[in-house]
């Protein structure tokens, strides 16, 4: 096995390095700002992930008041407190730039990992391989996983510093450390089978037995808490346990698999088919890795995590990568690994083209920065309208709204999927919209049922950015 010299130690390789973080953070960054600044934002999940990394305090992350309850019970991501550290560094900067900036952290973290591991042209298409793009359009925290899993693997391959970054790994959410446990259980048994030791593969081994420590200790706790581990059962397994599975079950959910997941299983099975072609475990063992999130993600009895929709597919991406992490890991002095590795980035990014069923399809048209010029105005608009809550309430508002300042609302002035009673519609003095904002048709039913009208009077000053409904006076009596 070859030594690999240190980040720092070659001016070509810190370059190589610093383009491969710049450029997916910069595109994820810009997308994140587009999904907050110019089409509108979910509170589920964006908008609450984006005030749970701004404003996470307590040992149970306790959620919005809007959302109330403790994040804690539903994930064990003790990450946001990191994160609301670092931003406590800048007081002033929105909720949603500093979420945005964190997620492109994370792909540009991953981009790194490809970029000390491959020639430039198969790091960029690992970059941006079929489960990023599929995960880029639904901002959620678990890309951190693969990025510092990645990571954490081509640093312990150079002999550089790895333990923090797979400690802030472990901290991104519950199952994370057990995921990094697979990988390195892998690791240490293609070290000892390459170098006929078994001492050569004990100090992975004794990084797998840390992450499931970690692992198991997170679920511990979690349980802990009132409606702790609800994910498990919730999301996944049911109540009781596996009583949703059938034939019927299995079938529709292995049909939407292999018509739309094909950017997810179809590198696997081509990981599969060389690695038994070259009689190659080293390959093989990418793929043995991802069957237990495969399994458990094809029994789930929520539709979004068994049809993998956008985040749900992350973990899989160790076996889309398990070429990267073999060439950072073991000498490739023909360069065969990172061949593999593009042909699999390349055939995941076709086959998520012609996939469906993410929050977005097409991710590569909402990059542009569309955002630009719109942050500081819209900020302005919104604490425009809050400075005025007293003449305006009560008001409700819509998730294009709340999300960019959730912590300002409360349970009466937001609900999930616009779904306000009629009592509470015509008791609402005022609604705030954001322009651009998705409306559903729940939503656009309940706006009309509301009878909230556009101000006959010129617009509340500085409302640019949003729509704002009044409630009209009643016709004042006859003298």
């Amino acid at each position: 096995m070859r030594r690999h010299s240190t980040l720092l130690s070659r001016p070509y390789l810190f370059a190589r390095g610093l383009v491969g973080f710049a450029l997916p953070f910069l595109l994820a960054t810009s997308y994140t700002l587009n999904v907050f600044y110019t089409e509108g934002a979910p509170v589920w999940d964006a908008g609450w992930l984006a005030w749970l990394a701004a404003h996470a305090s307590g040992w149970s992350l306790p959620n919005p008041p809007a959302i109330g309850g403790d994040f804690l019970a539903i994930h064990v991501s003790p990450i946001f407190v990191l994160l609301s550290a670092a931003k406590s560094i800048l007081p002033l900067l929105p909720d949603a730039v500093w979420f945005a900036l964190t997620q492109g952290l994370w792909f540009g973290l991953l981009g790194l990992a490809a970029a000390l591991s491959l020639p430039p042209l198969a790091a960029v298409l690992t970059a941006f391989n079929g489960i990023v793009l599929a995960t880029i359009g639904f901002p959620h925290i678990e890309i951190a996983m693969p990025a510092l899993l990645f990571l954490a693997i081509v640093l312990r391959a150079r002999g550089a510093w790895f333990l923090p970054v797979l400690l802030v790994m472990a901290c991104v959410r519950e199952d994370a450390a057990l995921h990094a446990a697979l990988a390195f259980a892998a690791l240490a048994v293609l070290r000892a089978r390459a170098l006929r030791s078994i001492g050569a593969g004990f100090p992975d081994f004794v990084v797998t037995l840390l992450c499931l420590g970690a692992g198991f200790a997170a679920l511990a706790i979690q349980y802990t808490l009132p409606g702790g581990g609800a994910a498990l059962s919730g999301t996944y397994l049911g109540t009781p346990p596996l009583a949703h599975v059938d034939g019927a079950f299995l079938q529709d959910r292995l049909h939407y698999l292999f018509k739309d997941r094909a950017y997810v299983w179809g590198p696997l099975l081509l990981l599969a088919l060389v690695a038994m072609s070259r009689r190659d475990l080293r390959l093989g063992m990418g793929v043995l890795i991802c069957l237990p999130w495969l399994a458990l993600s094809l029994v789930a009895q929520s539709h979004q995590a068994g049809e993998m929709w956008s985040y749900y597919s992350v973990p899989v991406m160790v076996g889309l990568c398990w070429p990267m992490l073999m060439a950072a890991s073991f000498d490739d002095r023909t360069g065969s690994q990172a061949t593999l590795q593009a042909v699999m980035a390349i055939l995941s990014i076709l086959l998520f083209i012609g996939s469906g069923g993410n929050h977005d399809r097409r991710p590569w048209n909402h990059i542009i920065p569309t955002w630009n010029g719109r942050i500081a105005s819209t900020e302005t608009a919104l604490d425009d309208i809050l400075a005025r809550r007293a003449e305006l309430a009560p008001l409700i508002v819509d998730d294009a709204t709340a999300a960019l300042r959730l912590g300002a609302f409360s349970a009466d002035e937001l609900r999930y999927d616009f779904k306000f009673t009629d009592a509470e519609l015509q008791a609402a003095q005022t609604l705030v919209l954001r322009l651009g904002g998705k409306q559903s048709d729940a939503m656009k039913n309940a706006i009309a049922r509301s009878g909230l009208t556009e101000p006959e009077t010129a617009p509340l000053e500085g409302d640019g950015g949003f729509r704002i409904l009044h409630r009209r006076p009643p016709p004042a009596a006859a003298p």
